[in-house]
């Protein structure tokens, strides 16, 4: 994000819109036709494929082992899509795996829209068979569905089955509820989701919403699939509900931070009063670490409302730094949360003239470094990388560092982990550079703004571009990403951890597509320097601000953007070509930023809005888009391997008795108490029939039972010996739908996601410091093996 000059500036280049835009209607559209099904059947909407569509209510399904009823996001009716068997079915293949999928049913909806931006949105759920994993006939394949756009998919899915051949992305696990639907006379009649060992599941419902940036004529297609053609016997189905077009997307935002109230003092005979605030948030790739600035007390140890660096990270606020006085800037924070790099003017014992220094903290060790100290000059808007030892920073500085910035040009530096700096050269010398921001992954690379040239990246008419610098000595390799003319405005970089892909927010025309000039966010790819316009609104309403990119193939985006009629903000998180999800409406800037790693995908924020009813005083707080931000933790040993020391003695080949244990531990020292967690394993073994491991809390004593000799009867009888497939890639999870003793198919023997032998559920309430102990134990000569790696991944209370 640009400092606030830089974000002024751009502001100023949008005023010449806001005031045309003032003049222009709201948005309309017709709405979606019996969008929540309350008539009891499908009226306005088209049934197609073969047809095995219906409305449907509670007293549509039986339950044959009990449970609850479906849950509806709104009344008592929705849409249900089945798989259910239809002779003589064409095939198709949706995903593109070469397997074929037949029973395939559609419902759509074609409705217009005259002014836009609106926003489409609706709630889904899924039941399936497919999770059925033993026995005759056990379901083999990935059922599929698809919710598209006037032919652009925004959400595509396979049905959640450990193991599964498609490459579409699976939905969240089901519960343990099984239906069947009793509709007399109904399409979707007698299709079943209730066949044995863990078929017959249902995800929650989960809410979907996407901006529609054009005017226009749209069909909305619900789409359901059965993929292969041996198990057409179990159903699969996609209910809807709620399909609306509102005003703004309702979301349901956490606050991670509650500082209401203010801080008042009496000082040379007057009283200030000094608001709390939470501001400038940054976060770790996965959203386990939240690093922000605050003057609030959330620690106990701020009582005079100074502005100070916070972590929140599992469940925990923790303080890092412990200035008398002074501003702190836009804290930057690594890939893993590691190291924390900010810009101070506190005066301090390294800083008493009080100059704008640059800092990092690294939360392990809890070191502060004060990286530059320089006087009369600033430094400013740190971006850290190297998640190791957090020793690459660029920023912003107007000082000589290095004897490379004689000029006192804002020029970009960064900071190799020693006295070193590396200080870009622009030219002429009344350019600026500002907003910089590294690749997490790619300690030596970074982008910027700037409106100087450089060697080998000319810019002579002097405009606002984009450009990348690789910098692993002086003076480093640039490349101009951006090359315009005229009124034209490009801000707010930022770039994927290998350095391929590169966002930001511009009014150029930079795809052919943006004739009308607004500010849009855009997409960069370094392989072939081609373009994408990740938005594109036509309304002249709404101006794109900030534009942060995360995920593996720079296919997320948390954006801000400025509606001139209202003059509010809006943050969403945009899937670049698959829809943008608005998750709230704010009267200040948010700085949101992405956390690509989190499951689900988050975007971190702030804002003074009163969100959820929870924010009545208008307090500047942190928000995160799901609640396992600053929650959830993630720990992995990768082992040399480990060899799993045999059995010492058996009377029969199964049945051993004088059993030996191998133990890997993993210490861990952050806070917290465990609400939940999953265990993750990799086992190269022959035999898996053989094995038990165990994990232990050793300072708590408790310990749960994973893995305990697959397919062998409990109590063991003497003679057997089990699952005689080899190897594990397991997570054990106490939410899976089937327990992983009962497991033995393919190599490896068990591979996905199952229940452990006991509950996990017994760490609960345990601290998450200590030694955490993974135990295996060979019951069975002959066979041997080794562990390769675990892990664990806790939710705190």
């Amino acid at each position: 994000m640009a400092p606030a000059a830089d974000r002024n500036w751009l502001l100023a280049a949008l005023g010449c819109l806001a005031l045309s835009a003032s003049l222009a209607p709201p948005a309309v559209s017709q709405a979606i036709a019996n969008g929540s099904f309350e008539t009891g059947n499908l009226s306005g909407w088209t049934v197609g494929g073969v047809g095995r569509a219906d409305a449907v209510r509670a007293s549509s399904f039986d339950r044959p082992f009990g449970g609850f009823d479906l849950p509806f996001p709104d009344d008592t009716w929705a849409a249900l899509l089945s798989t259910h068997y239809t002779p003589s079915s064409p095939s198709t293949d949706l995903d593109g795996n070469g397997v074929p999928e037949y029973h395939v049913t559609t419902l759509s909806q074609t409705f217009s829209v005259s002014a836009a931006p609106v926003n489409l949105s609706l709630s889904w759920l899924v039941l399936t068979d497919e999770r059925r994993r033993t026995g005759g006939g056990a379901a083999a394949y990935d059922d599929l569905f698809s919710i598209d756009l006037s032919g652009t998919p925004i959400l595509r899915r396979s049905v959640y089955r450990p193991g599964g051949g498609s490459p579409w992305t699976d939905t969240p696990p089901y519960n343990g509820v099984r239906y069947r639907v009793n509709k007399g006379g109904s399409p979707v009649n007698s299709s079943e989701f209730e066949n044995d060992n863990g078929g017959g599941r249902m995800t929650a419902f989960s809410d979907l919403c996407v901006t529609i940036s054009q005017p226009g004529t749209y069909t909305l297609t619900f789409t359901v699939a059965d993929q292969g053609g041996t198990d057409s016997s179990y159903d699969s189905a996609l209910m809807v509900d709620k399909v609306e077009l509102p005003s703004s997307c309702v979301a349901s935002p956490i606050r991670m931070t509650d500082t209401s109230g203010a801080n008042v003092e009496v000082k040379s005979g007057g009283v200030v009063f000094n608001p709390h605030f939470n501001r400038q948030p940054a976060t770790s790739d996965d959203g386990s670490v939240i690093a922000f600035v605050s003057n609030a007390n959330l620690t106990s140890d701020n009582p005079n409302a100074v502005e100070q660096v916070f972590t929140f990270a599992s469940n925990v606020y923790r303080r890092l730094t412990s200035f008398a006085s002074g501003t702190v800037g836009r804290p930057s924070i690594t890939r893993n949360g590691r190291f924390v790099a900010f810009a101070s003017n506190a005066p301090t014992a390294g800083n008493p003239d009080g100059n704008s220094e640059i800092y990092r903290y690294d939360t392990v060790t809890s070191t502060l470094t004060q990286v530059t100290n320089t006087t009369g000059c600033t430094n400013g808007a740190p971006s850290i990388s190297d998640d190791a030892a957090g020793s690459s920073i660029f920023f912003e500085t107007t000082c000589n560092l290095g004897g490379a910035n004689s000029n006192g040009n804002r020029e970009i530096a960064r900071w190799t982990g020693d006295s070193t700096f590396l200080v870009t050269a622009g030219s002429p010398t009344a350019c600026t550079s500002h907003s910089p921001h590294a690749a997490w992954g790619t300690p030596t690379t970074a982008v910027f703004v700037s409106t100087c040239g450089f060697t080998g990246a000319a810019n002579a008419d002097g405009n606002a571009e984009i450009f990348r610098w690789v910098a692993p000595s002086s003076p480093g390799t640039y490349t101009r990403i951006t090359n315009t003319t005229g009124a034209i405005a490009s801000d707010a970089p930022s770039i994927t951890a290998d350095g391929a892909f590169v966002s930001f927010v511009s009014n150029a025309n930079l795809a052919s597509s943006n004739a009308d000039g607004s500010f849009e966010v855009f997409r960069w790819q370094s392989g072939n320097s081609s373009f994408v316009q990740a938005t594109n609104d036509a309304s002249g309403l709404v101006a794109y601000t900030s534009a942060r990119i995360g995920g593996s193939n720079g296919n997320l985006i948390a954006t801000e953007r400025l509606s001139l009629l209202s003059g509010t903000f809006e943050t969403s998180l945009l899937t670049v070509g698959g829809g943008e999800a608005v998750l709230l409406t704010s009267s200040d800037f948010t700085l949101p930023a992405v956390a690509a790693g989190a499951s689900p995908p988050a975007v971190v924020f702030q804002s003074s809005a009163d969100l959820r009813g929870e924010n009545p005083d208008r307090n500047l707080e942190i928000w995160a888009s799901d609640s396992s931000v600053g929650r959830v933790r993630t720990y992995t040993r990768t082992l040399p391997p480990l060899a799993i020391l045999q059995c010492g003695g058996y009377s029969q080949i199964c049945e051993c008795t004088n059993p030996r244990t191998t133990t890997d531990d993993l210490v861990v020292s952050d806070p917290g108490t465990v609400g939940s967690l999953v265990v993750s394993l990799v086992v190269t073994h022959t035999y898996v029939g053989d094995l038990i491991f165990r994990l232990t809390h050793v300072e708590s004593g408790t310990t749960v039972t994973l893995l305990h000799r697959p397919l062998v009867p409990d109590p063991n009888p003497t003679a057997q010996c089990g699952c005689s497939n080899d190897n594990l890639n397991v997570v054990f999870d106490d939410a899976a739908a089937t327990a992983a003793d009962g497991q033995c198919s393919g190599n490896p023997a068990i591979n996905g996601r199952f229940r452990p032998y006991t509950p996990l559920s017994a760490f609960a309430g345990a601290p998450l410091a200590g030694t955490w102990r993974l135990t295996a134990v060979d019951m069975a000569g002959q066979d041997t093996g080794s562990i390769s790696s675990w892990g664990m991944t806790v939710t705190l209370q």
